[in-house]
């Protein structure tokens, strides 16, 4: 069946990209040089309250 073979491929790269948003969600100040000022704003808990207004707002 094609949609198995689809979903069993498909699988890791899902888990991967889950993976990645863990990671950007627990330390986003990871994505940006030490020193600057978005790493800063990610370190002081800025970055993650600024979109999770953001987001649930739109909801």
């Amino acid at each position: 069946d094609i949609v198995s073979a689809l979903e069993e491929r498909l699988r890791p790269l899902v888990q991967a990209e889950l993976s990645v948003l863990v990671d950007v969600l627990h330390r986003p100040e990871l994505l940006f040089p030490e020193h600057t000022e978005a790493h800063r704003k990610c370190e002081s808990g800025g970055f993650i309250c600024k979109y999770d207004e953001l987001f649930l707002s739109q909801k």
